[in-house]
C-alpha cells in the first residue's frame, strides 16, 4: 500500500521553499525576527507567519489525489491575533514543477474565521494544531 502521508523531512523542505519564495515576493524580513509566533516582519514591522501546502498530496489507497493542507499552530496563531496586526502568507507548492503556484496574504483574524467556518475542511486537534485545505484559503482559479 502507498502511504498518503508525506514524510516530515519532505514537508519541511517544501515549507522552506515556500517560505523563501514568499518572503522575497512580499518583502518579509526574516533576519533575527523568527519566533514562535512569526517567521518575520513586513516592511511596516508587522509580524508575518508563512505557511505552505502542496498542490496535491499523494493518493490515498483506493482513491485519487487530494489538496494539501496548511497547518496552523495554536500558540503562534493566538500570538498573531494578540498583536492585532499579525498576518499569514499562504503559498501552494507544486512538487512536480518545483514552484509556488499561488499565494495569498490574510490577516490572522480572517484566518481565525476561516478555521471556525470549515469544521470538516479545516479541523483543530487537541494539541492546538489546526489544518485547513489550501483551497479553503486560496481560490483554485488563482493557482496556476
Amino acid at each position: 500500500a502507498v502511504s498518503w502521508h508525506m514524510p516530515s523531512g519532505e514537508r519541511a523542505h517544501y515549507g522552506r521553499m515556500v517560505e523563501e519564495v514568499l518572503a522575497n515576493k512580499y518583502a518579509v524580513d526574516r533576519g533575527g525576527h523568527h519566533s514562535a509566533i512569526a517567521d518575520g516582519v513586513d516592511p511596516q514591522s508587522r509580524p508575518v507567519e508563512i505557511k505552505g501546502a502542496v498542490f496535491r498530496r499523494a493518493a490515498k489507497p483506493g482513491g485519487g489525489r487530494y489538496p494539501g493542507y496548511f497547518q496552523i499552530r495554536g500558540e503562534g496563531h493566538e500570538g498573531l491575533l494578540a498583536t492585532h496586526r499579525g498576518s499569514y502568507l499562504f503559498g501552494v507548492w507544486d512538487r512536480d514543477r518545483g514552484r509556488v503556484l499561488g499565494s495569498k496574504r490574510l490577516p490572522a483574524s480572517r484566518v481565525d474565521r476561516i478555521l471556525e467556518r470549515h469544521g470538516h475542511g479545516g479541523h483543530r486537534r487537541g494539541d492546538g494544531l489546526a489544518s485547513v485545505r489550501w483551497d479553503r484559503i486560496i481560490d483554485p482559479s488563482e493557482v496556476s
